[in-house]
């Protein structure tokens, strides 16, 4: 969780995985801090595993904001045209690459 933590809210970024620490990037603005959204699949009342977050920012994206995923579902993805399965795969992979294990 707390490598993803390190990436720009992806919605903010524009679908692209930013590491926060690259500095303000004049391409997008984030609102608020990051967040590991579980986005993955899941039951009723259930969180997804920890192998499915992607980095939101709490205030618009992830909790509080009117199209923020808390508020839409599963019209969030198609809502902000991202898409959530290569997203995922795309975060795993750059674990992967630094050393970590799934």
């Amino acid at each position: 969780l707390e490598f993803v933590q390190s990436f720009a809210c992806v919605v903010c970024a524009r679908g692209i995985l930013i590491r926060e620490s690259e500095g303000c990037n004049p391409r997008f603005q984030q609102y608020s801090r990051t967040e590991c959204a579980h986005v993955g699949q899941r039951g009723l009342s259930q969180r997804c595993s920890d192998r499915e977050v992607l980095p939101l920012c709490f205030k618009r994206h992830h909790q509080l904001g009117p199209y923020s995923h808390h508020v839409l579902g599963k019209q969030f993805w198609s809502y902000h045209k991202l898409n959530r399965a290569g997203l995922i795969a795309e975060l795993q992979e750059l674990y992967r690459k630094e050393g970590g294990e799934l």
